[in-house]
């Protein structure tokens, strides 16, 4: 079926014989039909020194769009700034359980800006600004700032960090694009789990020859903790080798800490594919059970297994499997 649309617009320019400092506008009113209605928007280029600008503006609202072309150099550019702009709200759709709607709320701040060469084949991009995602798409909201920048080897976060009533993370750091290798340190200062207790972390993660490797002090969940988790990442065109280890000093009791290691590799092929070998070493089962007790959303269970009969039995095992 054919859409129609209703619509005012108004068209000025002015053009030179050879383009040089010819400049247009075009503004939109308000467009409607019977799906959707589009807020006015303003519309200018302008075509001085080889280059062609382009510009999308409206009086009514805290953003504006940049994009240009330089006909000698043959590279584009696409520059966003705004304060506290509501995208979605540009489009009003008449159906109040779509999409659109539910983000209505969330708001963009700060300035953006892409760079391409067509003949370099460079890409350079940097985002400085915030993002508040609206409480209808995610329960409570999200904050996140940021300060990140980049091409196509290398991407470095000054400063990345998103707070909401079930999370509050930071990261500063860089990601090796050719290398998949990131590096930088991650804390996460509340992540609420099932059970409605806190997990906390502090992550630190450093390149290596091949790979990476993340390091946790302490990963506490609730009032129960593991200590010293090691997890070391060696990432393939179509896997991921792995190497992970954490200790258990739970049990000031026993003379060695309990640990728990696995090693192996996830191949993504058509479908994902793990094979891997999971060893636990004088572990309390009673540890094991406390401590996943946090992850679930009725942990009396566990609780009550770790604090039963299964409480003085240590364990030592090697498990093999895959997919």
């Amino acid at each position: 079926n054919p859409i129609e649309l209703s619509s005012n617009v108004v068209l000025q320019a002015i053009l030179s014989k050879d383009l040089e400092n010819s400049i247009a506008r075009l503004q939109l009113t308000s467009t409607s039909g019977e799906q959707f209605s589009l807020s006015g928007l303003d519309f200018a280029a302008d075509y001085t020194d080889k280059v062609l600008a382009c510009r999308i503006f409206s009086s009514g609202m805290p953003f504006s769009v940049y994009f240009g072309f330089h006909t000698e150099f043959k590279q584009f550019e696409l520059a966003i700034n705004s304060t506290k702009f509501d995208p979605f709200s540009v489009i009003d759709v008449k159906d109040k359980n779509s999409i659109i709607n539910k983000a209505k709320g969330s708001n963009l701040s700060g300035s953006y800006k892409i760079t391409y060469g067509l003949e370099s084949k460079d890409l350079t991009f940097f985002a400085n600004g915030s993002l508040h995602v609206s409480n209808n798409l995610f329960k409570g909201g999200i904050d996140a700032s940021y300060n990140i920048f980049g091409n196509l080897e290398k991407i470095s976060v000054n400063k990345l960090i998103c707070t909401s009533p079930m999370f509050d993370v930071d990261f500063k750091g860089s990601f090796d694009v050719k290398q998949l290798s990131p590096e930088g340190e991650m804390f996460i200062n509340k992540f609420v789990l099932p059970s409605g207790k806190n997990l906390s972390a502090e992550i630190y993660v450093d390149k290596l020859s091949e790979g990476f490797i993340c390091f946790i002090p302490q990963l506490i969940a609730g009032d129960d903790f593991l200590t010293a988790l090691q997890l070391i990442c060696v990432p393939h065109n179509k896997s991921l080798d792995f190497n992970f280890e954490a200790y258990d000093y739970s049990h000031y009791e026993v003379e060695n800490p309990g640990k728990v290691s696995a090693a192996g590799s996830l191949l993504f092929e058509d479908k994902l594919f793990l094979q891997t070998s999971v060893s636990l070493e004088n572990t309390f089962i009673s540890g094991i059970l406390q401590y996943a007790s946090n992850f679930v959303k009725n942990p009396e269970g566990l609780v009550n297994l770790s604090q039963g009969f299964l409480s003085p039995y240590i364990m030592t095992l090697d498990l093999y499997a895959s997919t």
